[in-house]
């Protein structure tokens, strides 16, 4: 994962591996972001401790968490979340988070089993509700999910079916071969159209999608 936080205004989200812990922040905080684009919190020039504020409301997943970032943790309206079978690894994005972990289980795919959602791909708002989950059955390894994009507003999203493949350094899988696109928009309408790309990755993908070819 990329980034840690997203805000916008005075909802924040913290994403971590098997989780998104959502905050609304009181009148008194400013969010500031760093040059390495995390965010620091303040009250009256004091630092604040996000770990030390109640959450809105939490979201864990039995699955890794995808999230496509085109641009700093700011100004996001809704998120794209998907979950990935292909996680075969964990890595814990602070010590309270793997202080929490109960029921992980590394066996080729890293599962979460005190987590709460499975199989989730699909758009969610910076208070954690659910806005749209895109119906599709993911059939490994030859029909798999991958979140694309979302725009700035919030109201336009893409995500891609492909196929689990190798890495070109032979090292890890990735959700490549990309052949076929649902882009949501707003009005919880979803087109599909179907790719083409000599590219195994996704990044042509995804430059059409952020331009508005699709």
């Amino acid at each position: 994962m990329s980034r840690k936080y997203y805000i916008n205004e005075s909802k924040l989200a913290a994403l971590y591996q098997f989780k998104i812990v959502f905050y609304q922040l009181t009148p008194d905080i400013r969010s500031e972001v760093k040059p390495d684009e995390t965010v620091n919190l303040t009250r009256n020039g004091a630092s604040v401790d996000i770990n030390a504020m109640r959450p809105k409301k939490i979201l864990t997943f039995k699955r890794s968490i995808s999230v496509p970032v085109e641009r700093g943790p700011d100004g996001y309206t809704n998120l794209l979340i998907c979950t990935s079978s292909l996680s075969s690894y964990y890595s814990p994005m602070s010590s309270e988070e793997e202080s929490e972990m109960r029921g992980l289980k590394i066996t080729g795919e890293v599962r979460n089993e005190g987590g709460a959602i499975d199989s989730f791909c699909g758009i969610i708002s910076l208070t954690g509700e659910m806005v749209y989950q895109f119906r599709f059955a993911e059939v490994p390894p030859k029909k798999m999910l991958a979140p694309v994009g979302i725009t700035a507003d919030g109201r336009k999203a893409a995500v891609m079916i492909g196929e689990k493949t190798r890495g070109e350094d032979g090292a890890g899988y990735y959700i490549g071969r990309p052949r076929e696109l649902l882009v949501w928009t707003s009005d919880n309408k979803v087109q599909k159209r179907k790719l083409n790309y000599p590219s195994t990755t996704d990044e042509q993908v995804k430059r059409d999608f952020f331009f508005g070819k699709f």
